[in-house]
C-alpha cells in the first residue's frame, strides 16, 4: 500500500500595535485551532474574563456581608451581588456565543469604567493619584472582550458561508 503523505503550511506572524493579537498561528492560512489567533479560543477568553468580572463582584459582595467589613460595606453595598449576578448570567451566555450577552457586558464594564475613572479623577483635588494599574487592567479585559465579539461575528459569517 502506497504511503499516503499530507502537507500543510505553518505560518507565524507577530501582530503589534493597540488592539492586535500578538502572535497569530495559521495552518494553511486558518487560524491554527487552540492558538490565541482562534476565533473559538477568543470567544472562550472573552466569556472567562465575564465570569471572572461576575466572580470578583461576588467575592467583594460576599466578604462585605460575611465579615462585616464597613469600608466595603460602605463603599459597594450590595451592589457588587448585584453585579456579580448579572455578570454571571451575561458570562453563561457570551460562551453559548451571544453576541448580545456579549456587547452588554462589554457595555457594562466600559461604562462602569468610565464611571469609576471619573471619580478616580475628581479624588485628585484631594491628593489621590488615578489607579493606573485599574486603567490598565480595564483595557486588557475591555480589549479581550471586543477581540471576543469580533471573533463572534466571524464564526457566524463562516457558519453563513457554509450553508
Amino acid at each position: 500500500m502506497p504511503k499516503q503523505t499530507f502537507s500543510s503550511t505553518l505560518g507565524v506572524r507577530l501582530e503589534t500595535g493597540f488592539g492586535k493579537g500578538g502572535l497569530l498561528v495559521t495552518r494553511d492560512g486558518q487560524p491554527l485551532p487552540g492558538s490565541t489567533s482562534d476565533p473559538e479560543t477568543l470567544v472562550k477568553t472573552a466569556g472567562a474574563i465575564v465570569y471572572f468580572l461576575a466572580g470578583f463582584n461576588l467575592l467583594i459582595g460576599i466578604l462585605a456581608l460575611a465579615f462585616d467589613i464597613k469600608f466595603l460595606q460602605d463603599n459597594f453595598g450590595y451592589d457588587p451581588l448585584v453585579v456579580g449576578a448579572i455578570f454571571g448570567v451575561l458570562g453563561f451566555f457570551s460562551m453559548k456565543r451571544s453576541m448580545v450577552a456579549l456587547i452588554i457586558a462589554i457595555v457594562l464594564y466600559s461604562v462602569d469604567g468610565v464611571l469609576t475613572l471619573g471619580i478616580q479623577f475628581a479624588s485628585t483635588s484631594r491628593g489621590h493619584s488615578p489607579n493606573i494599574g485599574f486603567i490598565f487592567m480595564r483595557v486588557i479585559f475591555l480589549m479581550a472582550m471586543i477581540r471576543g465579539a469580533r471573533a463572534l461575528s466571524e464564526l457566524a459569517a463562516q457558519r453563513r458561508a457554509a450553508t
